[in-house]
C-alpha cells in the first residue's frame, strides 16, 4: 500500500544527521539505516523518515542508561600525603 510518505535523499538525511553524505551511504551500506531503490536499474536511494528515527533509538545513550552506572570515586593520589 502506498501511503503519503515524504521520503528523503541520502543527501537530506546527511544533513539531519549531520555527516557526510559518503558516511551516510556507509550506514546505509552496513544496513543500520533502511531504504528503498526507486527509478530505472539500480535506481535512487530514498529513505523514509520513519528509518531515521529507528536508527537514532538504536544509538541512543541516554539517561536511563548514565543512571545505571554508578561513579565510583577517584581513586587516592598516592603522592599526596593525608
Amino acid at each position: 500500500m502506498i501511503s503519503n510518505r515524504n521520503l528523503l535523499t541520502v543527501k537530506e538525511v546527511a544533513g539531519l544527521l549531520r555527516l557526510s553524505v559518503s558516511e551516510t551511504y556507509k550506514l546505509i551500506k552496513a544496513g543500520d539505516i533502511s531504504h528503498f531503490r526507486v527509478g530505472p536499474g539500480r535506481g535512487s536511494i530514498r529513505i523514509d523518515p520513519q528509518a531515521v528515527d529507528d536508527f537514532l533509538d538504536t544509538r541512543s545513550v541516554g539517561n536511563h542508561v548514565a543512571s545505571r552506572i554508578q561513579k565510583q570515586p577517584p581513586p587516592p593520589l598516592k603522592h599526596l600525603k593525608r
